[in-house]
């Protein structure tokens, strides 16, 4: 599922129980909520296409998601996401083109 460009928060509980393997999270997002992606969503794979992300919730994923999953990042960004509250905590990050 890829999230349309202009969205710029994710709120609370929005996707919770989605049933998603994957999702794109445009650039215009600043902000997800506790459990955006929460319940059994079963992500495999997650996309954040912002070259300068914000810090976000550190509960907006499970804590399966973010062990079983892999975070995909724009080229160049990987430090960046290492070091922001609640991306850093995905153990496998890669860099896209």
């Amino acid at each position: 599922m890829t999230i349309s460009e202009g969205v710029t928060s994710i709120g609370n509980l929005a996707f919770y129980d989605c049933g998603l393997s994957s999702v794109t999270i445009p650039s215009s997002v600043t902000s997800m909520g506790e459990e955006a992606f929460g319940g059994d969503c079963a992500l495999t794979s997650v996309t954040s296409l912002n070259k300068n992300p914000n810090d976000i919730n550190t509960l907006a994923f499970e804590k399966d998601d973010y062990y079983n999953s892999t975070l995909y990042v724009p080229k160049g960004t990987i430090d960046i996401y290492k070091s922001k509250e609640g991306w850093k905590l995905f153990a496998f990050i890669e860099e896209i083109q």
